[in-house]
């Protein structure tokens, strides 16, 4: 039954951290990846819906390799990026 045991003490270690973080005001240090994390989350969602909505059958006959390069490129973003 260690395996309960180890999780108790995981569980316990994870709020005396948050107790630490808070007691010694570095919870500022959280503050800017948290809002760059959000924010990326936020361009993702972005990107995807962007994707989502293109009609290849809208793209012209000729001359149409950029919209298919940027296309492209949004598509990696949204993959490597979430």
């Amino acid at each position: 039954m260690r395996f309960f045991r180890d999780i108790g003490t995981g569980i316990v270690a994870y709020y005396r951290s948050f107790e630490f973080i808070f007691r010694h005001h570095l919870w500022f240090y959280f503050l800017f990846p948290a809002a760059f994390s959000l924010v990326l989350l936020w361009l993702g969602g972005e990107a995807e819906w962007e994707l989502r909505e293109i009609s290849f059958k809208d793209l012209p006959e000729k001359d149409y390799e950029f919209e298919m390069l940027i296309t492209g490129l949004k598509a990696v973003f949204v993959f490597v990026a979430l």
